[in-house]
């Protein structure tokens, strides 16, 4: 990104150096109309907040204090989901799946080389505060089988005469069910202190026990018996199907075979074995990854046991913050440049720092403006930082430019060729970049937004802030001579008073 806008500013420089005044040239030379001399404003737009310079500058001063202290530093919005389009159908599964289980799409991937250390690291993972679970194919491969196969051989004598005619049980007598949770009922009455220690509930168990009894009992009180034997005998009907279908399960697998890899199906062989007799593991999240504090407290915590963790997860975290580091160094590198060629320009401390002034005021009632909008930071508007730079300071150039032509035209910018071409250049700015905010897309959007606010902020302080603080400086420039060059290096007939401040002609 840095290397295609430099090139592009470069090539646009030079463009404006050859292609430019080629073309001006040739238009000059085939004008069919006489060449006059620009005129400026009779009056200056900001004069009357300019009449009381203390005055506007105590407001400005106050504002801008009261935006320091009392508005808050706008935050770094680190989920990627509210940069995409709200109706996005992936944002819509990835949040229903965030609200109905807790947990993400997104996986952290470890590899290892046996079984044994597959269950070993399992465990370890699984015992982490910040992971939910582990998946792999160690799941489909019970423990300690040789111990648990002998075990459910010896239920074989137990289950094999089970018998009986499951599909059409003995009618609910419902009287003798009445009688029955009562009984129930009235032993639940019991001191909790009655109960055998290892087998005493707990207070909210048998209170849950009780309602649960009375909404039955009042359930069955409000029907008829007709209708509330009908209801029992659908639910007999079911509930020893389910158990005709579970007998029968167990009857069939009372001697099971070891279970291998070879029996689990091809698609999780191919998902969690590598070629190479490797074994992936998927460890999920307990909190929403999503966010900057769940996703830094999973990645970290997974590395204690595996270095070499990686997965969606870990590569966001990673590169948000590169990108983090990234536009921070390179907006402080800019800003060092910056500095560096205004001062090779100037060759002055004081027009180096009023130069400045646009960036100084600019920067700070932008970030006051993100947090009157509600404004946060994120991957996709943190680049105008740099950019913000660039434009703010080209503001200041040329005013300052103009304070050291001519200082009386400096004071009042809007009233001369130069706060006029600040003002368009930085409306076709606002232009392009507010053409970002029709996007339905929340990243692009807020660039588009941000970068409005920002240049209209930097806009502001070089037509207001600077000439203020011109009004205050001691030493006034020398006025310039009447027996000046020609306004261009374009010849044109002498028709009008030649190109002075006084005459408020364009220089």
């Amino acid at each position: 990104l840095g290397v295609i806008a430099g090139s592009g500013m470069l090539l646009c420089l030079l463009a404006s150096f050859t292609v430019l005044p080629a073309m001006l040239a040739i238009y000059e030379r085939h004008r069919q109309v006489q060449a006059g001399v620009w005129q400026a404003f009779e009056h200056d737009p900001l004069g009357g907040i300019m009449r009381i310079p203390w005055l506007t500058a105590s407001i400005i001063g106050l504002v801008t204090l009261a935006g320091i202290l009392f508005l808050p530093i706008p935050k770094f919005d680190y989920n990627l989901l509210n940069l995409q389009a709200e109706d996005t159908e992936s944002v819509v599964w990835e949040n229903r799946l965030h609200d109905g289980s807790g947990r993400s799409s997104w996986y952290a991937l470890s590899i290892v080389d046996s079984l044994d250390e597959l269950r070993r690291r399992t465990t370890r993972f699984e015992a982490l505060p910040a992971v939910d679970r582990v998946d792999s194919i160690a799941s489909l491969l019970p423990e300690d089988q040789e111990i648990r196969i002998p075990l459910v051989k010896e239920l074989a004598d137990y289950v094999a005469d089970i018998e009986g005619d499951w599909a059409n049980p003995e009618p609910v007598l419902l009287d003798e069910l009445q009688t029955l949770l009562s009984k129930i009922r009235f032993k639940l009455q019991r001191d909790p202190n009655d109960w055998e220690a290892s087998k005493r509930p707990s207070e909210a168990d048998l209170n849950a026990a009780r309602d649960a009894l009375r909404a039955v009992q009042a359930r069955l009180g409000s029907l008829s018996e007709e209708t509330a034997t009908g209801l029992l005998d659908g639910f007999q009907q079911h509930l020893m199907a389910d158990f005709a279908d579970k007998l029968t399960f167990l009857q069939d697998n009372v001697d099971p075979d070891p279970i291998t890899l070879d029996d689990a199906p091809p698609q999780l062989r191919k998902r969690f074995v590598g070629k190479s007799g490797r074994y992936l593991m998927q460890v999920f999240a307990r909190n929403n990854i999503w966010e900057r504090e769940a996703m830094q407290a999973f990645v970290r915590q997974l590395q204690t046991l595996d270095a070499n963790v990686t997965g969606p997860p870990v590569i966001a975290f990673y590169s948000i913050q590169q990108i983090q580091q990234g536009y921070a160094r390179g907006g402080f590198y800019a800003m060092l440049v910056i500095i560096a060629i205004i001062i090779v320009l100037f060759r002055r401390v004081k027009s180096t720092s009023l130069a400045l002034v646009p960036v100084l005021f600019g920067g700070l009632w932008t970030i006051a403006g993100i947090a009157l909008l509600d404004l946060d930071l994120n991957m996709a508007n943190l680049i105008i930082l740099p950019l913000f730079l660039g434009i703010a300071v080209d503001d200041g150039i040329h005013i300052v430019h103009r304070m050291l032509e001519s200082p009386k035209a400096a004071l009042a910018p809007l009233a001369h060729s130069t706060g006029k071409a600040v003002v368009l250049t930085s409306l076709t700015t606002i232009v392009g970049f507010g053409s970002l905010m029709i996007a339905r897309h929340n990243g692009i959007f807020s660039l588009g937004l941000l970068s409005v606010l920002a240049v209209a902020c930097s806009l502001a302080a070089s037509l207001v802030v600077l000439p203020l603080i011109l009004r205050f400086l001691p030493t006034p420039m020398p006025e310039p001579s009447l027996n000046q060059p020609p306004c261009s290096g374009i010849s044109i007939p002498d028709v009008s008073p030649p190109c002075s401040a006084e005459l408020k002609t364009k220089d």
